[in-house]
């Protein structure tokens, strides 16, 4: 019988193989692997659904900044609510220049199997406004006015411009970049900006002194006071055509 004990012993094993073998996930207690809705599948899937549906053309150079505020799991579909930031510029001598756009809270409906995108559902206007971000919340209203919230402008502004330069060098544009003090056209007799009421931290509100002093002298005389100037974000290099409408003393 001793002999036996080595023949039992291999066939025992031999039938803990085949048997495991056999088991499917189930059996093993494993989960299909949900797919990952990453900000840069969500970025892609934007792109992609405003090139399709968009009724007039887009601008030249397009950027987005997204912030996501929460993940929800639906039956079948994961829904991401977020804010979505989506800006077109036009190029000209060194300098972008901000053209259409839309900036509101959205909800993107993914299938949880395969994760693609089924859904963009888009914050209505007017008084629908505040119903319908509501509606996308299922209904939480902590949740909504989370969702309403406008995203910190720094986080916000340098996505937008992180993107803008992607976009930019993706489609090969050149020339599009600059130090500080060669932005075409504002080289000398230039003043710089790094603070006031509405200034984004990271970057340069740049203006010729000859057309600052001018605004300035003008207060007081007219409704609305400005002088044309650039908006330089220091860390990508890119010139933005804006205006001063706040002036030091």
């Amino acid at each position: 019988m001793k002999k036996l004990f080595p023949i039992l012993a291999i066939l025992s094993l031999l039938a803990l193989v085949a048997c495991k073998s056999q088991a499917g996930p189930k059996e093993a207690g494993e989960k299909p692997q949900k797919p990952e809705i990453s900000q840069e599948k969500i970025l892609a899937d934007l792109k992609e659904a405003d090139e399709k549906n968009n009724p007039y053309k887009r601008d030249d150079y397009i950027a987005y900044s997204v912030t996501m505020v929460k993940e929800l799991e639906e039956g079948q579909k994961t829904s991401v609510l977020l804010w979505v930031w989506s800006q077109g510029y036009s190029f000209s001598q060194g300098i972008f220049k901000a053209e259409s756009g839309y900036s509101m809270p959205m909800k993107l409906v993914y299938g949880s199997q395969d994760g693609k995108l089924q859904e963009i559902i888009q914050a209505q206007d007017g008084s629908e406004y505040a119903p319908s971000v509501l509606k996308m919340a299922g209904g939480d209203k902590k949740l909504a006015d989370s969702l309403m919230e406008v995203p910190n402008s720094q986080e916000s502004y340098d996505q937008l411009m992180e993107s803008l330069a992607q976009d930019a060098k993706a489609k090969g544009l050149e020339g599009f970049n600059h130090k500080i003090d060669q932005i075409p056209g504002y080289e000398k007799d230039v003043i710089y900006i790094k603070t006031g009421p509405n200034h984004i931290p990271g970057t340069v509100e740049i203006a010729k002194k000859a057309d600052y002093d001018q605004a300035k002298a003008r207060l007081g005389t007219e409704n609305w006071t400005y002088c044309p100037s650039v908006l330089y974000h220091e860390k990508t290099g890119l010139a933005l055509e804006s205006i001063i409408d706040s002036f030091e003393d």
